[in-house]
Formats: structure tokens, C-alpha cells, sequence
């Protein structure tokens, strides 16, 4: 009798958890889409080659980085020192990569930096990108802005 109650109640728990199972899962299954989020099947089709949409080009503006550590009215000390100057550094090789202009300087002179912390525009390998920086977009003809110079 006592084996016959066991199955029984082990029946009963195992259509139980079976139950909560279907539940949880029809409550996953039966929540609308979250806002904001849509397939690509949605997004509009845009010609090969067109410029891009308004707001969908990636800003590149060198002032959202500033100042730098080292500059007035930076904190000292910046804990997000060195990614706000891999920041600078990165978009301003982009600029000059749309240009047609190479990087001017190796990147492991920034990779230096960036791992001994010293992300300061005083350090040696900050103050050296920043000059051959400043260099090059002279050269191409674009807005030299602080903390680069030309190196004259």
C-alpha cells in the first residue's frame, strides 16, 4: 500500500513540475518584443554606395575625448585617462585615413602608453603622437585642435 501512495505522490509532483515547466515557458513565449529592438527585415533598404542616413555616421568629433590628462580642467588623476586618448588618437587616424593619409606614427608608440598608464599629453609617447599628429593634419589640410601641434 505504502509503494502504491509513493507512486502515486511522485506522479502528482512530477504533473506538478510539469505544470510550472509550461507555465515558465508560455510566459516566455507570450511576452511582446521589447521596444526599441526590431529584425533587420524592418530596417529600410538603402542603395549601394548612398551616403548614409542622418544620425547613422559614427561621430568623429576629437573634442568629445577632452581635455586630456595634462590639460586644463582635466582631472588629476583620470582614471579614464588612457581610454580617453586611445579615444582622441583613434578617431583622429580615422579622419586622416579618410583622407587617404596613413597613420604618422607606429601604433605601438600608443600601445606603450596605453600599458604603462602613462596616458598624461606631458609623457613622452603621448606628447610625440600628439606632435606627429598635429603634423600630419596640417598637412591634410584639416583643424589642428589642442593638444597637438605642428611641431614647429
Amino acid at each position: 500500500m505504502s509503494a502504491r501512495v509513493f507512486n502515486l505522490a511522485s506522479v502528482a509532483v512530477l504533473l506538478g513540475c510539469v505544470g510550472l515547466l509550461g507555465h515558465a515557458g508560455w510566459s516566455v513565449v507570450s511576452q511582446p518584443p521589447l521596444p526599441g529592438v526590431s529584425s533587420q527585415a524592418d530596417a529600410p533598404v538603402q542603395a549601394v554606395g548612398a551616403p548614409p542616413s542622418a544620425g547613422v555616421a559614427p561621430s568623429r568629433d576629437l573634442n568629445r575625448h577632452l581635455p586630456l590628462e595634462g590639460m586644463q580642467g582635466s582631472r588629476t588623476p583620470d582614471p579614464d585617462a588612457c581610454r580617453r586618448l586611445e579615444g582622441f588618437v583613434v578617431d583622429a587616424v580615422h579622419e586622416l585615413r579618410e583622407r587617404g593619409q596613413k597613420p604618422p606614427f607606429a601604433p605601438e608608440l600608443l600601445k606603450t602608453a596605453i600599458d604603462s598608464s602613462r596616458c598624461r599629453v606631458t609623457d613622452v609617447e603621448v606628447d610625440k603622437i600628439l606632435s606627429q599628429l598635429g603634423a600630419a593634419y596640417a598637412q591634410a589640410g584639416l583643424e589642428v585642435v589642442p593638444p597637438m601641434s605642428t611641431g614647429d
